[in-house]
C-alpha cells in the first residue's frame, strides 16, 4: 500500500522523502470545495514535485453546473497529460471517459456499496485510474469490497472531514472573513470552522480522522493508497506523524495533535454526539408523558404541559439527545411575563428553572423510577 498526500509546499514535499509516496495532491482555488492554490502555485509545485519524481494529481471535486461545465472540461483537458486528475462530477467523469483522459474518481458521496463502486468502476474502465472510497465505510463491509474490487482504491488516512458543503458564499456578507469558527446552542456542541474558497463553503468536524493504527490491515485488505492531509501539519507535528506512519500507532500523534483524533465510522463507530443536543420525539408510552421543551434561555426552559392545572412541585424527567434520563425536581415556575406560580400552574405554556441543557422538542415526563 502506497501513501497520496495532500501537498501545498515545497517544505511538505521534502518531508515525504522517506514514505512510501509516488503522487501527491494539490487542491485547486477554483476548482476544489475547499479552495487550495492558484494554478501558477500548482504549477510550479508540480515542477518540483517531477523532480522528486512524484506524479502531481489536482483535485476537481466542487459542484458543477451547465453553465461552466465546458469551461471545467477544457481547463482540465488544457493540463499536461502525465498530471493526474481527481473527480467527483459523474458528468465530468464521463466527459473524461469519452476523451480518453486519464482520471481518478471520487466516490466519497454516498456509494458505501460494492455494487455502487463496481458499476463506476466497469463503466468507466480504461481511462479510470482509481477510485476514492466512502470514508463511512465500516471495517466489516470495507475488507470484503476491497477483496472483491478489481479497480485500484484509496480512502483516507488521515487528515480534516468535510461535514458539510455548499456551492454558495456563506462569508462573504461579513467583508474580508474567509475562515470562521461558528458554534449554536440548538443543533451543534462544540465549535466548527467554515471554511470559503472561490467553490463555495465547507464546514469541518472538530475533530480529525486517524486510520494510522490500522494501516497493517488495511494494506491486507487490499487497499491501494491511503491519504494522508499535510496541509495543516506543520514542522512541529510532521515527526509525530511519520513516527505514526512507520509504527502503524497513532498513540503519540493524539497527544500532540491540535485537535481530537477519532476513527471514524471504520471501527463501527455510531456515534451521534455532534447532535446530542437534538431532541427526541418518540414517545415513551411505558412512561407517563408530560410535556416538551418548547425553547430555552441561559438559565430557564419554555415548556408546554399537556396536563392543566398542574400543582407545585413536580417531579420530572427526560432523554438528552445520547439517550441518557435526567430527573429533576422542579419547585418554582413562572409564566411568560414573569410572575411567579405560587402552588398551581394555571397556563398551558411557562418557563422553569432548568437543570441542563434540552433542545427544542424534548419530550418531558413525570414519576420515572431510577434504576437501581
Amino acid at each position: 500500500m502506497k501513501f497520496v498526500p495532500i501537498i501545498q509546499s515545497v517544505e511538505q514535499l521534502d518531508w515525504i522523502a522517506t514514505v512510501a509516496v509516488d503522487e501527491v495532491i494539490f487542491y485547486h482555488r477554483q476548482f476544489s470545495r475547499e479552495g487550495g492554490l492558484d494554478f501558477e502555485a500548482i504549477k510550479r509545485l508540480a515542477q518540483v514535485a517531477e523532480l522528486k519524481a512524484y506524479r502531481p494529481l489536482i483535485q476537481v471535486d466542487r459542484l458543477i453546473e451547465q453553465s461552466g461545465f465546458e469551461n471545467v472540461l477544457e481547463t482540465c483537458l488544457s493540463w499536461p497529460k502525465a498530471w493526474g486528475i481527481r473527480v467527483q462530477d459523474l458528468g465530468l467523469a464521463q466527459a473524461l471517459y469519452e476523451k480518453n483522459r486519464s482520471f481518478q474518481l471520487i466516490l466519497e458521496a454516498g456509494h458505501a456499496n460494492f455494487l455502487a463502486v463496481e458499476a463506476w468502476s466497469q463503466l468507466l474502465a480504461g481511462p479510470l485510474e482509481r477510485v476514492v472510497l466512502n470514508n463511512e465505510i465500516p471495517k466489516r463491509n470495507l475488507h470484503p469490497m476491497l477483496a472483491k474490487l478489481e479497480c485500484p482504491s484509496e480512502s483516507l488516512g488521515f487528515g480534516s472531514l468535510v461535514m458539510y458543503y455548499t456551492p454558495r458564499a456563506l462569508l462573504s456578507w461579513s467583508g474580508q472573513v474567509k475562515h470562521a469558527l461558528i458554534s449554536s446552542d440548538v443543533v451543534l456542541s462544540g465549535k466548527y470552522w467554515l471554511l470559503e474558497s472561490e467553490a463555495g463553503t465547507v464546514m469541518y468536524f472538530n475533530k480529525d480522522l486517524s486510520l494510522l493504527r490500522y494501516i497493517g490491515e488495511l494494506d491486507q485488505a487490499g487497499l491501494g493508497c491511503l491519504r494522508l492531509d499535510l496541509r495543516e501539519v506543520g514542522p512541529e507535528h510532521w515527526l509525530f506523524l511519520l513516527d505514526a506512519l512507520q509504527s502503524n500507532s497513532d498513540a503519540p500523534l493524539k497527544s500532540n495533535w491540535p485537535r481530537p483524533l477519532l476513527h471514524g465510522f471504520y471501527g463501527e463507530n455510531k456515534s451521534d454526539s455532534v447532535f446530542d443536543r437534538l431532541g427526541t420525539k418518540q414517545v415513551e408510552w411505558s412512561r407517563e408523558p408530560w410535556g416538551e421543551v418548547l425553547d430555552q434561555t441561559s438559565s430557564r426552559l419554555l415548556v408546554r404541559a399537556w396536563r392543566e392545572q398542574l400543582e407545585l412541585p413536580l417531579s420530572l424527567a427526560a432523554k438528552d439527545g445520547k439517550g441518557r434520563w435526567h430527573e429533576w425536581s422542579v419547585e418554582r415556575v413562572y409564566g411568560l411575563d414573569g410572575a411567579e406560580y405560587e402552588k398551581r400552574i394555571p397556563t398551558e405554556i411557562f418557563l422553569m428553572q432548568r437543570p441542563k441543557r434540552f433542545a427544542s422538542g424534548t419530550l418531558l415526563y413525570r414519576g420515572l423510577e431510577k434504576k437501581g
